[in-house]
């Protein structure tokens, strides 16, 4: 603290010459504080800058010459800055700067848990339609209201909290977990078929079975009714009937391939452009137009941190691949391996509840076009339910 306090006032360090001793009985005598006084020769010490002049006097009765060595302190300090007046002026308008910069958001950290489905890109775009992104004003960043948007906007989100810490938004969200799924039993509803077949087995567990092994079925028809009749009693009783009907049933699929095409495969050139974006505005640092025509894009961003604190401020790349078209001759095994791939996506989504007992292809050429019919013979619950309206 006197420290401080001597850097405050300001200080000055001085030699004595000639009888430094009585110089110092001197001092002492008349409550002179002085302090760090070095033996010499000469005996150097120091002392307040305002009171220096009040050892002249003393020096010429103790008959010794005082020399100023050195001057330090805050007043010192802005003497030597009135000779450099730009750096005075680019000290307050930094200061400045950073005051009206800290009004503004900085970065929009977010923190995924559990998160299957959502990306911190989502979040992020559905922020830009808001308005907010790096440079937006912090007063126009209602955290209430963004939290309650965003929980709108996914239904998937559990929880969600939204902090102004700073210049920084940190935004943190918690996906739902999946429940299980839980089968409606309220109300009544029949057994129908969903496709044609003829019935192998059956396994109903609640409801009125209408149909037996052997039968043919078409799409639509009732196969377990939810009218249980008692016979004996001549009543019946509305259930909702339950179990599984398999059946026999055939599946076609088609698809066609072209043996002659047309793919987009990149030309060997590179056209790299460079940008810097500071608080959500781009500057380009090159000017390089994108190609015309179609192209391959891969972005790469890098932003800037001063320790562990990100900046407003990132480097970013793009580098455009130009493509162009080039005529491919598949032969007869190529094309017939891309249907087969094109009908195994058919086939997956056909949702077979069972197993596909055979598969048999038929193909043949047609100007310059392979056409390839698959035909499937399943064996497959074919029973779907079908809710019965009481109005």
């Amino acid at each position: 603290m006197p420290k401080l306090t001597r850097w405050l006032v300001g200080w000055v360090r001085f030699t004595v010459k000639n009888g430094g001793e009585r110089f110092l009985n001197s001092c002492a005598r008349k409550g002179v504080l002085l302090w760090d006084i070095r033996p010499g020769p000469p005996i150097s010490c120091c002392i307040r800058a305002s009171s220096y002049r009040d050892l002249r006097p003393i020096a010429r009765q103790a008959k010794v010459k005082i020399r100023l060595q050195k001057k330090a302190g805050l007043k010192r300090r802005i003497w030597a800055l009135k000779k450099r007046p730009g750096l005075v002026i680019g000290a307050i308008l930094c200061l400045l700067n950073l005051w009206y910069l800290s009004h503004f958001l900085w970065t929009i950290n977010i923190q995924m848990q559990g998160a299957e489905t959502l990306t911190p890109q989502k979040i992020e775009d559905t922020l830009k339609q808001l308005g907010i992104t790096s440079g937006t004003p912090k007063e126009e960043v209602p955290t209430g209201k963004v939290q309650a948007h965003l929980m709108d906007a996914f239904p998937e989100i559990s929880w969600v909290t939204v902090n102004d810490r700073g210049c920084n938004l940190e935004i943190h969200v918690t996906e739902k977990s999946d429940a299980p799924a839980v089968e409606d039993k309220t109300g009544w509803c029949h057994l129908r078929a969903k496709c044609s077949g003829v019935i192998t087995r059956t396994e109903v567990f609640a409801g009125q079975t209408l149909v037996k092994a052997g039968d043919g079925v078409y799409e639509g028809q009732l196969l377990v009714s939810s009218a249980v009749v008692d016979h004996e009693r001549e009543f019946y009783q509305m259930t909702h009937a339950s179990g599984k009907i398999y059946a026999d049933t055939k599946h076609i699929l088609k698809e066609q391939v072209p043996l002659s095409t047309e793919i987009s495969e990149e030309d060997g050139s590179i056209i790299v452009r460079r940008g810097l974006r500071i608080f959500g505005i781009q500057i380009p640092l090159s000017f390089s137009l994108p190609p015309q025509g179609e192209a391959k894009h891969e972005f790469q961003s890098q932003t800037l941190a001063a320790g562990d604190v990100a900046l407003p401020v990132s480097l970013e790349e793009e580098k455009i691949y130009p493509l162009k078209k080039v005529s491919v001759e598949r032969t007869e095994e190529q094309a017939m391996a891309e249907a087969d791939r094109l009908l195994s996506e058919q086939e997956e989504q056909e949702n077979i509840d069972g197993k596909v007992l055979k598969r048999e292809d038929q193909s043949k050429i047609e100007n310059g076009v392979l056409f390839v019919e698959r035909t499937l013979n399943c064996e497959e619950n074919i029973a779907e339910e079908v809710k019965i309206s009481v109005d």
